[in-house]
């Protein structure tokens, strides 16, 4: 079985909980990604994303000349180990609404898997089992 430290990405861009939001919406589009994991002392403690910005900033008109990080991101954060199946990874995904997940091993952040990546994983999976059926029967 395919494992999420098989399809994860291992640049995790992180923020300190004490930054602005517009601070994080410059990572984020220097970076070209949707989301920041927001630490807290060096460590993993929430997440903030573009959608967090447009909901809770931008859609209500806030001023955020003097909004933090920690005012609009998401908390506690949900990590996964690295050894977690894909197919797993998948149902948290889904039955949680989560669109990203960090990855950890010992304890340390190591990683991060999107929707994106796992259905990917999955649509190669069901496409190798396919093929695999289809030479088993033709034989």
């Amino acid at each position: 079985m395919i494992s999420v430290k098989d399809v994860m990405s291992k640049e995790v861009i992180t923020i300190d909980i004490d930054k602005s939001i517009k601070t994080a919406a410059e990572k984020m589009a220097k970076h070209n990604i949707g989301c920041l994991v927001v630490t807290k002392g060096g460590k993993p403690y929430g997440m903030i994303t573009e959608r967090d910005l447009m909901k809770k900033v931008i859609a209500v008109n806030k001023n955020y000349e003097n909004l933090k990080v920690e005012d609009i991101m998401h908390v506690p954060l949900t990590m996964i180990t690295q050894d977690i199946s894909i197919i797993k990874a998948t149902e948290l995904i889904h039955n949680k609404g989560f669109r990203r997940l960090p990855i950890s091993k010992d304890g340390k952040l190591v990683g991060i898997v999107t929707e994106t990546d796992l259905t990917r994983a999955l649509r190669s999976l069901l496409k190798d089992s396919l093929q695999k059926f289809i030479d088993d029967i033709s034989k």
